[in-house]
């Protein structure tokens, strides 16, 4: 069974954040070592290279099939997993300000996704 061009463009969407998110997390982690080159932090920040590359692959497929007025503000769906990920990776905290910011995005991009043909 295909799956529907809205559907596909949302898993799309949805792949690509999480690819994103992760290659973020990696770019992070290497972050944090500078200024020193090591050789950890050379992998960190080609992981999270290779990691945002497959993302922009899976962001030119979902422009391919979506809207653009709704396929890029999607991206946004990354502040959630980057909010979880720096959590859970960082212990960063989750404060109530940051919980609300990234409600209004999922509430936003919610209805972009309704909104879509």
């Amino acid at each position: 069974m295909a799956l529907s061009k809205r559907s596909l463009v949302l898993l799309l969407m949805f792949l690509c954040t999480l690819f994103v998110s992760g290659a973020q997390v990696f770019w992070k982690k290497g972050a944090n070592a500078f200024p020193a080159i090591t050789t950890a932090v050379i992998v960190n920040l080609l992981i999270g290279f290779a990691l945002y590359g497959v993302g922009f692959v899976l962001l030119m497929w979902a422009f391919r099939h979506g809207e653009a007025s709704v396929v890029f503000p999607m991206l946004a769906l990354s502040y959630v997993w980057v909010l979880i990920l720096a959590a859970v990776f960082f212990a960063e905290p989750v404060t109530i300000a940051k919980g609300s910011g990234v409600a209004l995005v999922v509430v936003g991009i919610s209805l972009l996704g309704w909104g879509m043909k």
